[in-house]
């Protein structure tokens, strides 16, 4: 009796719910990393001292401000480029050489895994 109406409840919940399905599992993770990142801070400054402590902390600045501003716009650009090729049904392996500016390494990496991508993300038949 209990256990049906959880169900039922459950099930109303997901109709109502306005998030992408795995919102809640993303939203719990992101809590798990801030509260682990602040005992490591905590627990590196305690070990460390103010002196060491200052040199991981610029460390830790830039790590976190400084590489997304750099690797945000490039993960950006490569999303859009596979998102385009997906709708093409194209390989995932073109995309990323093309958008990396490495042509003959990118293009040496395009013909070592052009069919083993196609066939993991894509489903296409091996070529």
């Amino acid at each position: 009796m209990a256990g049906s109406r959880v169900r039922a409840l459950r099930e109303r919940l997901r109709e109502r719910n306005p998030f992408p399905e795995g919102s809640a599992t993303i939203g719990l993770w992101l809590i798990v990393a801030g509260v682990t990142a602040y005992l490591f801070l905590a627990i590196s400054g305690r070990a460390l001292g103010s002196n060491r402590y200052s040199a991981l902390a610029v460390l830790w600045v830039l790590a976190f401000t400084a590489a997304p501003g750099f690797f945000q716009p490039l993960e950006q650009e490569i999303a859009r480029a596979v998102a385009a090729r997906r709708a093409r049904r194209a390989a995932i392996a073109r995309a990323i050489s093309c958008s990396s500016g490495w042509k003959k390494p990118g293009a040496a990496v395009n013909a070592m895994t052009h069919s083993t991508a196609s066939a993991l993300y894509f489903s296409l038949p091996r070529t």
